[in-house]
């Protein structure tokens, strides 16, 4: 997950917890006796836990999102476009092209095309390693 993605997901439950705080103590005011102390302490406690269950929240449903898109897209392969995407996550998510045809019974040709249908899906990508290509799995698609 980015720095940045991570930063917007807490500042917003900044400013809601902020916002519910203010709410909060607008509506039923401030007792007497109590101290800038507790409520500086209270208004802590709502922003820290708010921010924490946003958190948790955000992380869940993105993991949840990207597992599920992943089956989904997996179910719009063909057979044989699966069978490259298995083999190379057992082969830890990057392979050379060359050694990758060595582990699957396709020609040369066969391989090659599906994996420019996989590059198409935006299921690999590809890169020129000397005289051969760099495949490797996008994030979405790494084994786990």
């Amino acid at each position: 997950m980015r720095t940045a993605e991570i930063l917007s997901v807490v500042f917003i439950a900044v400013i809601i917890s902020f916002l519910s705080a203010v709410a909060l103590f607008g509506v039923f005011g401030v007792a007497s006796g109590v101290g800038a102390g507790t409520i500086a302490s209270a208004f802590l406690s709502i922003v820290t836990i708010t921010v924490v269950a946003t958190l948790i929240f955000y992380i869940g449903l993105r993991r949840y999102m990207a597992e599920r898109a992943r089956k989904t897209a997996m179910m719009t392969l063909s057979e044989d476009e699966r069978k490259i995407v298995r083999k190379m996550i057992e082969m830890g998510n990057e392979a050379q092209q060359k050694d990758l045809w060595r582990e699957i019974d396709f020609s040369r040709s066969k391989l090659s095309a599906l994996l420019n249908n996989l590059v198409e899906k935006e299921v690999i990508m590809k890169r020129r390693h000397r005289r051969t290509n760099l495949v490797r799995l996008t994030e979405d698609f790494k084994g786990k």
